[in-house]
């Protein structure tokens, strides 16, 4: 039988994996959108002549698609290098709007996010019992 402690970390852990790939979803979804929104996908495929914003934002996507699948996949069995790679990730989201606010205006979605990755960095490198699953 567990323990409460034991109890509250796997749920924690289980809602953060749910999360990534939730996340990861959401990414996928509104890089499409937007590439379709810039007339980037015709009926033949992909149209590469806009060059290498279409290449990086394909590549990018692949790239999210891949990490958020594996980070969330390996946070779900308690895998040590998901939390890892958990927590670098939540310090580069932190680090990449804080940096993001400098060039606009302060919005409450990107201090959503802020918060958020905070939560993340907290649950993962911090909470004593989420530590212990991953030994």
């Amino acid at each position: 039988m567990l323990s409460m402690r034991e109890q509250t970390a796997r749920t924690i852990v289980h809602s953060l994996a749910g999360l990534v790939w939730i996340l990861t979803g959401a990414i996928t979804l509104i890089t499409i959108w937007t590439l379709y929104q810039w007339r980037f996908f015709t009926q033949e495929g992909v149209v590469l002549y806009r060059g290498t914003p279409v290449v990086s934002a394909v590549f990018n996507l692949l790239l999210v698609i891949v990490l958020g699948a594996s980070i969330g996949w390996g946070l779900w069995r308690k895998k040590n290098w998901a939390r890892v790679l958990g927590i670098i990730f939540c310090a580069l989201v932190v680090l990449d709007v804080l940096v993001f606010m400098f060039a606009h205006p302060l919005s409450w979605s990107l201090l959503l996010i802020i918060i958020l990755a905070l939560v993340g960095i907290w649950a993962l490198g911090l909470k004593a019992e989420v530590k212990a699953l991953f030994q």
